[in-house]
């Protein structure tokens, strides 16, 4: 028998291995299983309840800037959709929980698609290993639907898409670049001037890997252009003087906006984090060492110890960081800690690595993106606002810490250390509840109103009676006014009459007072401005003007919003003509 007459033997498939899979699988799991169980724990009536209130108003017919001046509505505006069916089918009744089960249920699937997006050309698990550290790494510790959310992950989808999109063209991932990056910057303006640099960047280095302008055009442009002009003309609808006293108010209210000093804060106080305190300094001791050394077992053992140094979630910062909570960082400050500690080995890798070198540039999108936002925000790094432009450098920084453990070709045991970033906001996320101390101290379930299906502390379980107790004492199907406690209009009817659902005591001197008379609240629910700082003698004046007419209905109560705030003192005003229900 010759050669040629031998059978040929079959072709076989070549094996896909198992273990990077089920890691992945692993990771992605325990991800959506812990943002979900975390959802059912805490609530203040802040941040976390304010964005709620927008979208409940917008879905019982407030439009943005006309009736309701705060920018913080375009975020709330994705989840309005889902708060009206809420509305319909059980009024107010669980509400919080509810939205913030909604918001797991569109992260996951949009962590999933920037996993698949940067896997194309990168290894698997670290890529999972990064992704799930940015789907964690959330500010202010709130899974809700908000401008920060929508902006941060529709950032991270943008800039993983474009990614995918510089590497190996593909039409799909261009379209999904653009319309990610665009709806970011609708739910945040403050990120625009990141998603413009990405989209420029992405189109240009398309074309010069080959892709004709016509083709880019198309698939990047024409959707762009497309969600702007829709924008544009809901803007128009809605009245661009309405949307002029939206801007004035914002910039009364945040006048650090107008000041590059925010910028310059937020630096000093990361810098100064990192090299006064010794854990994160030692960890940025060893992430040089680990950049600079060639001995592969040094590298190592460097990089590995530097990421456990870092998973210590009760690193006190030499600031009120976390408002002197449990001596606990904030999730989104942790993933800026990271950030900068772990990138002298991001940039090692990047020296071996042409596709991550390329995805590390691309990256660099997230520096503007989050000068924006520290520039616009008014809780300066408390809460890692800034995460919220920082995520692409963040996850990429991490995606690089990965890879270095990666190609170190350790054994798998210790080659599991790559996900010591995405545990360390896990534990962060785990010790620090906002505005609250950690996830385990929540251990009284609350049974009715918009806080039923949560996991409360004694703190909010006291304040959300104590809101109960005041709103009942406004007539039925009042229009409201509250003062300084946001989410307490969750517990009144949607329709409310003021001209911006967060007023704080301290920015009655920013109201348009023309527009909020007009108005006539039949409640009002005022913070008492004695003895609290930064409130001015304007802001005294503004109150007696809104309390004109008005009656105490009931003694004044206090409520204690969280452990830092202690205890603020509220009085509830009806008309004179009123009863209390």
């Amino acid at each position: 028998m010759t050669t040629t007459d031998r059978p040929r033997a079959p072709r076989l498939a070549p094996d896909r291995p198992r273990a990077p899979r089920l890691a992945t699988g692993a990771l992605f799991g325990v991800t959506f299983v812990y943002l979900t169980l975390r959802a059912f724990v805490g609530n203040d009536l802040r941040d976390g309840t304010y964005v709620i209130a927008l979208s409940r108003r917008m879905a019982a017919g407030d439009l943005p800037f006309r009736d309701e001046l705060s920018f913080h509505t375009l975020g709330s505006a994705f989840a309005v959709p889902f708060t009206w069916v809420w509305l319909r089918l059980f009024d107010t009744t669980g509400l919080i929980l509810a939205e913030r089960l909604f918001t797991v249920a569109w992260i996951c699937p949009l962590l999933y698609a920037a996993y698949r997006a940067l896997s194309f050309t990168l290894p698997k698990v670290p890529c999972a290993a990064a992704i799930c550290a940015a789907g964690m790494a959330i500010p202010y510790a709130l899974i809700v639907t908000s401008y920060n959310t929508v902006s941060m992950f529709g950032l991270l989808l943008a800039f993983c898409a474009g990614f995918r999109t510089i590497t190996s063209y593909h039409r799909g991932w261009a379209v999904t670049t653009a319309i990610a990056a665009t709806l970011a910057t609708i739910g945040f303006p403050a990120v625009g001037l990141g998603t413009a640099a990405l989209l420029c960047l992405v189109g240009y280095v398309a074309h010069h890997r080959g892709t004709p302008w016509r083709t880019v055009l198309r698939d990047i442009g024409a959707p762009w252009l497309t969600l702007v002009v829709l924008f544009t003309l809901a803007l128009a609808l809605l009245g661009f003087e309405s949307l002029r006293s939206a801007l004035e108010l914002q910039s009364a209210m945040r006048p650090e906006s107008k000041s590059t000093l925010a910028i310059a804060r937020l630096l000093r106080h990361e810098l100064g984090f990192v090299f006064t305190t010794w854990r994160p300094a030692l960890a940025l001791v060893l992430s040089v060492i680990a950049a600079l050394s060639r001995r592969r077992l040094v590298t190592s053992a460097a990089a590995i110890v530097a990421g456990l140094l870092m998973l210590d979630p009760a690193i006190e910062p030499p600031s009120a960081n976390t408002l002197h909570l449990n001596t606990n960082t904030y999730p989104a400050t942790m993933g800026l800690h990271l950030t900068v500690v772990l990138a002298p080995i991001a940039v090692r890798v990047a020296r071996d690595h042409r596709d991550y070198r390329r995805l590390l540039r691309l990256s660099l999108v997230g520096l503007l993106a989050a000068a924006g936002v520290q520039q616009s925000t008014a809780s300066g790094w408390d809460f890692g606002a800034a995460m919220t432009g920082a995520t692409p450098l963040f996850t990429a920084v991490v995606l690089g810490y990965a890879l270095h453990l990666r190609d170190a070709c350790l054994p798998r045991p210790l080659r599991a250390a790559m996900v010591l970033p995405a545990a360390a906001v896990l534990a962060c996320l785990t010790a620090v509840v906002f505005y609250d101390g950690p996830v385990l101290q929540h251990r009284a379930p609350a049974t009715s109103g918009p806080a039923a299906g949560l996991w409360l502390s004694d703190y909010s379980s006291r304040a959300n009676a104590r809101v109960t107790r005041m709103t009942g004492l406004c007539p039925a199907n009042a229009r409201a006014l509250i003062i300084d406690v946001p989410g307490a209009y969750l517990w009144l009817p949607a329709r409310s009459a003021s001209v911006s659902t967060w007023i704080s005591r301290r920015d009655l001197h920013a109201v348009p007072m023309d527009r909020q008379l007009q108005l006539k609240p039949d409640c009002v629910i005022a913070a008492s401005l004695a003895g609290v700082e930064k409130v001015v003698p304007a802001d005294n004046v503004a109150q007696k003007r809104l309390l004109t007419g008005m009656r105490p209905a009931g003694p004044p109560m206090t409520v204690n919003q969280s452990p830092a705030r202690g205890e603020d003192s509220f009085q509830v005003w009806v008309r004179a003509d009123n009863r209390p229900r």
